[in-house]
C-alpha cells in the first residue's frame, strides 16, 4: 500500500493557491494603475478641450535659445529670453530682448506670467532705457480655438483678441502646429500672430504697419 503524505499535498496546494492569489493581485494592481493613467489621460484631454490649454506651453519664455526672424523688406530680428528677470511694479517679469540685425538697436519686452489673466507685457523699453509702461495681454491663461478675449487699450480704444484657428505651417524650422490670433482695434491696431506648441511666436504680420516676421533658425546658446 502507498503511503500518502497529506501535509506535502497540502503544502503544495496551499502554496499553489498562495501563487495564485498573489497573481490575481498582480494583474489587478496592474489593471488598477492601467485605469489610473488613463483616467488621468482623460481628464487631462478633457480639461484641454473644454478650457483649453495652458497658454505658457504656447510662449514658453524659456532661456537658452536665440529666435532668428526674417522681417519682410527689413533687416533680420534676434530674439533671446534672458536667463535674469526685471522687477516692474512689484512683479517679476521675463525679458524678452530684440535685436534688429541691421540697424544695430534693442527692445526689450517685459512678461509677466498671471494664472488667471494669462501673459501680461507690462512694459517696454529700448536699449536698456526707461520703461515704458505697456500692459498688453499676449495670451489669456487658457487657449483654444474660438475663444475671445481683451489685449489691451490704443488711444482709448479696446484691443479685442480672437484665438482663430490652429493651422500646420511649413517652417524653414520644420512643420509646426500653431495657433492664429488675431488682434485688432481698428484702425490704430491690427496684427495677427501665430504660436506654436513648445516654441511661441513663429510668424507675425502688422497689417497697419506692413509688417510681416517670419521665424528662420533656432539657435541653442
Amino acid at each position: 500500500m502507498v503511503d500518502i503524505d497529506i501535509d506535502k499535498i497540502l503544502e503544495k496546494t496551499e502554496k499553489a493557491e498562495a501563487e495564485k492569489k498573489k497573481k490575481q493581485k498582480l494583474i489587478i494592481n496592474i489593471i488598477s494603475v492601467f485605469l489610473k493613467v488613463l483616467l488621468i489621460i482623460s481628464v487631462y484631454f478633457i480639461i484641454n478641450i473644454i478650457i483649453g490649454e495652458k497658454c505658457i506651453t504656447y510662449f514658453p519664455l524659456k532661456s537658452g535659445i536665440k529666435f532668428i526672424y526674417n522681417k519682410k523688406n527689413m533687416s533680420p530680428e534676434e530674439w533671446e529670453i534672458l536667463n535674469i528677470l526685471a522687477n516692474i511694479n512689484n512683479f517679476q517679469c521675463k525679458i524678452l530682448n530684440i535685436v534688429d540685425k541691421g540697424n544695430f538697436f534693442s527692445k526689450q519686452e517685459y512678461y509677466y506670467i498671471d494664472k488667471k489673466e494669462g501673459i501680461i507685457r507690462l512694459a517696454v523699453s529700448y536699449d536698456y532705457g526707461k520703461k515704458t509702461k505697456d500692459g498688453f495681454r499676449l495670451l489669456p491663461a487658457r487657449i483654444k480655438k474660438g475663444k475671445e478675449f481683451k489685449a489691451g487699450k490704443i488711444k482709448n480704444k479696446i484691443i479685442n483678441a480672437k484665438i482663430e484657428e490652429k493651422e500646420t505651417m511649413s517652417l524653414p524650422i520644420g512643420e509646426l502646429t500653431a495657433y492664429r490670433v488675431h488682434y485688432i482695434a481698428d484702425p490704430y491696431f491690427n496684427e495677427i500672430i501665430w504660436f506654436a506648441k513648445n516654441t511661441g511666436i513663429v510668424k507675425k504680420v502688422d497689417n497697419v504697419a506692413k509688417i510681416e516676421l517670419n521665424i528662420i533658425n533656432m539657435e541653442k546658446k
